[in-house]
């Protein structure tokens, strides 16, 4: 599916759009930390995990993440993937919804 911004007030000089491009040319390479910590990671969550954002934002932030070539970390326990304590695949649950078979 592909989404774009609405264009209504959303230019190059949008106040979000500059805050966020502001905070990526102090941190050029930020880790994954600092991207959370800055609340970019889950923009659409409420402070001090997000910023509120509302779906234009969202798509603001991410267009100068794409810009500055920044990526955001993906969320092993969310996706279902590697446990981070280890380099090995998290273990899943022989059954689908995540409760034990009967």
């Amino acid at each position: 599916m592909t989404v774009s911004i609405d264009d209504d007030g959303l230019d190059e000089n949008d106040p979000r759009r500059v805050e966020v491009r502001q905070w990526l040319s102090s941190n050029p390479n930020p880790t994954p930390v600092q991207l959370a910590q800055a609340g970019l990671v889950a923009p659409h969550l409420p402070k001090p995990w997000g910023l509120g954002a509302d779906a234009n934002h969202q798509l603001l932030i991410d267009d100068e993440l794409k810009r500055a070539d920044v990526r955001l970390p993906i969320n092993p326990s969310a996706s279902g993937g590697p446990d981070r304590r280890s380099s090995t695949p998290a273990p899943r649950s022989s059954s689908s919804a995540g409760y034990p078979s009967c």
